[in-house]
This record gives structure tokens, sequence and C-alpha cells, in this order.
């Protein structure tokens, strides 16, 4: 888990139906919020203000590095995708 830069929520990865996202909850408690992921698996992240730095697992591309922008997320809406940041599995 990780907490904000301010302190007000939690961040953190739950396995659930297959898959690992990552989500949030305010620091006081309240409604669980699912940041990010479906079919695939976070497999480690951390934060820096505003921007998360995830490693990714899926079957057809495994352990590759991305970058999010929280800022790109809208509440209630999906926002821009991710940034690959690596292309470690792509054949060459």
């Amino acid at each position: 888990m990780v907490w904000s830069d301010d302190s007000k929520a939690i961040f953190f990865a739950a396995q659930t139906d297959g898959s690992i996202p990552i989500y949030s909850v305010p620091a006081k408690g309240g409604t669980i919020t699912k940041i990010f992921g479906s079919d695939n698996g976070v497999n480690d992240f951390d934060m820096q203000g505003d921007k998360i730095v995830y490693a990714l697992t899926e079957t057809k591309n495994p352990w590759e590095i991305f970058v999010l922008n929280l800022k790109d997320l809208p509440a209630g809406q999906k926002g821009k995708s991710p940034t690959q940041l690596t292309k470690l599995n792509e054949g060459g």
C-alpha cells in the first residue's frame, strides 16, 4: 500500500476475479474506488504526486512498466490511457 502525498488516501493492489487492480480508499475510511485494472495484474507500484508507476503483467505481455497520471482520471470517467515506459517483450 502507498499513502497519497497529502495523506488523504491509501492506494493498494488486491486480487479479485483473476486480476490485480489498484484501488484507493480515503484514509478516514469510506468507499473503496477501483483506479484501474481488469484482466491483468499489477505486480508492484509506487506513487509520486499524481503519478502511479507500476509493473503490469498480462498473458500476452508480461512485466512491462507503465505510468498513469491520476489527473487524467476524472471522477466517474475512464480518463486517458497509461503510458507504457518499457517494451521488454516485443520481438525485434
